[in-house]
């Protein structure tokens, strides 16, 4: 039998995290219809496999689920409050101008 990595092992950690959290969300009754489908999307399409961490920008994820920008950071907030998000705001700059703003969610440790 071969030994796993580091890596593999923390992928493997995160992978049951991952359908934990997930499990977590669809049973509480507090999240919105609204909340869990921005949560998933996050969680399949912008989760790094080995990290935890996902970068979406707020913009880029009004624009997958096709909502208002508002309805996005009003689905955020709640889940920062309900689901343990840990959130880092950056400002990313290009010629000393703001160009996007980036969310960014720290999910590998998630309480269960």
């Amino acid at each position: 039998m071969t030994e796993l990595s580091n890596e593999q092992l923390q992928r493997r950690r995160l992978s049951r995290q991952r359908f934990a959290w997930i499990e977590r969300i669809l049973l509480d009754p507090s999240i919105s219809h609204l909340q869990f489908r921005v949560a998933i999307l996050i969680n399949n399409k912008y989760l790094n496999g080995t990290s935890g961490d996902a970068w979406p920008s707020q913009e880029q994820l009004a624009a997958d689920l096709g909502l208002a920008l508002r309805t996005i950071q009003y689905a955020l907030d709640a889940l920062v409050m309900l689901v343990s998000f840990t959130v880092t705001w950056l400002a990313v700059a290009a010629f000393t101008t703001v160009t996007d703003r980036y969310l960014r969610l720290k999910t590998c440790k998630m309480a269960t």
